[in-house]
């Protein structure tokens, strides 16, 4: 199937085969939409590739043996992480490809904007897939707070975060061996009344420019029996802007507090066997 954003300039190539979400939660969706303002992840970026050259480079990432000093064109000298691959200055024709079993953590960008020089061209398309045996690669856009000094306590059962975030939190996901659950987003601190409901300073990310997380619990939430407390921030696993010609596949997207793939003024866009 076929789906445009709202102007007409960005789609998304599926079908049912090609595209998989999770039965227990859907933490992003798989959309193309025009984002209101920056939903990177920082890269530096740098000169924009001449989209007239035509390369063929295959270059490789591992979260667990990487290096982003590596040049990354072999298996035994990778890249390590999402930011490095965001801001590679990546031309038509090449690919990266992410290990199998391996997790990497914030967002990948493409396209020709603040975050990331990464394009293909109508000449080639720039590929991101995956290497190995195994499970898919794995893109967590969220931050940990396992550990229960991760958390302060304020009194009748409202925990706050120790340290504050520059982007508002969307969700926050508690992942156990049995599954996933989520919290429940409030707008005021005096909303916060039954278990896991959390609340974002906005106020206090406006005054300062980063805002702390509060939640009801009855306990510390990283002591709670939750293997993982991840807070997922309003960013996308992928964010696509001013990108043409780019494929996705092969990958494992998780605990975006936005969407699975976002793109912005772009066009030619392949989505291909990802599970969201």
């Amino acid at each position: 199937m076929t789906k445009r954003n709202r102007n007409g300039n960005a789609w998304i190539n599926t079908s049912p085969s090609e595209l998989r979400l999770r039965g227990s939660v859907t933490v992003g969706l798989l959309i193309a939409e025009l984002c209101a303002g920056a939903c990177g992840s920082g890269g530096t970026g740098g000169t924009p590739p001449d989209p007239g050259i035509v390369s063929d480079h295959v270059y490789y990432v591992d979260s667990v043996t990487g290096d982003d000093a590596s040049s990354g064109l072999d298996e035994m000298h990778p890249w390590k992480t999402l930011s490095k691959v965001s801001a590679a200055n990546l031309l038509p024709g090449d690919t990266v490809l992410f290990h199998r079993g391996a997790v990497f953590r914030g967002t990948l960008a493409a396209g020709e904007n603040s975050y990331s020089h990464n394009n293909g061209s109508a000449k080639a398309s720039l590929r991101f897939g995956a290497y190995g045996s195994g499970a898919k690669p794995v893109f967590l856009a969220s931050e940990a707070l396992d550990l229960p000094s991760d958390w302060v306590s304020e009194g009748s059962n409202i925990w706050r975060s120790a340290r504050s975030f520059p982007r508002d939190i969307g969700n926050i996901l508690f992942v156990n061996g049995s599954g996933v659950t989520v919290g429940f987003k409030k707008f005021a601190v005096t909303d916060l009344k039954t278990e896991k409901d959390f609340f974002y300073d906005l106020a206090g990310k406006r005054a300062s420019g980063s805002g702390v997380v509060k939640i009801y619990s009855v306990s510390n939430p990283a002591a709670g029996g939750a293997l993982h407390v991840e807070l997922a921030p309003n960013l996308p696993n992928i964010y696509l802007e001013n990108a043409h010609n780019v494929i996705v596949e092969d990958l494992d997207l998780r605990y975006a507090g936005s969407h699975g793939v976002a793109a912005a003024n772009s066009d030619h866009i392949g989505v291909r066997r990802l599970d969201i």
